[in-house]
């Protein structure tokens, strides 16, 4: 069965070198059992020499059975706990001095994963159908 609707989904990924791009797709069951301080922990244990990690977010957007994905990546290491919920107490993203916690919105946004791979994706569709000033 075929949408005569756009169809939109989501998912956020979190790849931590030092334990060879774990936890993926499956960040949300590793905080809940590690939290954000077991984590940091964990990569102490396992490689305390490489403590970078990428927090991934991706778009898929289907229309007329054409598919795209549009991702949005956000580079940072995980070397200690931060304040904040979710991914924001181990993020610390590279060149900006500061944690995800300690940011305001604004500032966040303006880094955001989530909002990169939106923007892209509202670029092409813009590119794809025009403004719409017709």
């Amino acid at each position: 069965m075929s949408s005569v609707f756009p169809v939109l989904v989501d998912d956020t990924a979190l790849e931590i070198s030092g334990l060879h791009g774990w936890p993926g797709p499956y960040v949300k069951e590793f905080l809940q059992s590690f939290k954000p301080d077991g984590i940091v922990q964990l990569v102490q244990k396992v490689n305390p020499e490489n403590m970078k990690a990428r927090a991934i977010f991706s778009l898929g957007y289907l229309e007329n059975r054409e598919a795209n994905l549009f991702l949005g990546i956000l580079k940072h290491r995980e070397d200690k706990i931060y304040k904040g919920f979710g991914f924001d107490p181990v993020l610390y993203p590279f060149g900006e001095g500061k944690a995800f916690g300690d940011m305001t919105m604004e500032e966040k946004g303006n880094l955001s994963h989530r909002a990169h791979a939106l923007l892209n994706l509202c670029q092409n569709l813009v590119k794809e159908k025009g403004s719409g000033d017709s």
